[in-house]
């Protein structure tokens, strides 16, 4: 949208003067390290809509905001997610891999791309759940905007404890996009 403070501080300042009535309301929050996530009910003009804003800190102050809102509505989003972690930890790398789209894009955040495609999200987690025998993820957190979720988890692995954030975008019934926060 931006970049400076100086055209955030435009921005806002016309954006304020255009809306004055208009409140954020910050109804959950994830913190991971340096990221915050914030899910807000936000009021423009007597209209109210739900979004989630992702928040980068370095030295005290915010270095980079995304916000994510919603473009559809899907009543199975929650459901397919699920399903996806059900599966990841019960390590059945068939029902993992049904979830997702052929077409899968797997991000660090905001936007390094992993690897793409359901052959190769298929050729990673089998390695993963036949070498990972205490693979885990508990999910501690869950923020539904439309057609994404973001999980806030509490991964074992190898021995070893970790949180992370993964975001899910879901379109025709399947997960076509998987951003980890890290």
């Amino acid at each position: 949208m931006y970049v400076g403070n100086e055209q955030l501080k435009l921005n806002y300042k016309r954006f304020l003067t255009q809306n004055p009535n208009t409140k954020v309301r910050v109804v959950n929050r994830i913190v991971l390290g340096n990221n915050v996530i914030d899910e807000e009910i936000v009021n423009v003009r007597g209209r109210e809509h739900h979004q989630a804003a992702l928040y980068k800190v370095a030295n005290g102050k915010i270095a980079s905001m995304t916000f994510i809102s919603s473009q559809e509505d899907s009543l199975n989003v929650e459901k397919i997610v699920q399903e996806q972690l059900d599966a990841y930890n019960n390590r059945n790398l068939e029902d993992f891999v049904n979830v997702f789209s052929d077409t899968l894009k797997a991000y660090d955040y905001p936007d390094k791309l992993l690897f793409e495609g359901r052959d190769q999200l298929q050729e990673i987690f089998s390695k993963w759940f036949d070498e990972t025998p205490d693979l885990n993820c508990d999910l501690k957190n869950r923020m539904v905007i439309g057609n994404v979720v973001i999980d806030d988890e509490y991964v074992t692995a190898n021995g070893d404890n970790f949180s992370a954030v993964a975001i899910y975008e879901v379109k025709n019934g399947k997960i076509v996009t998987m951003t980890f926060v890290r």
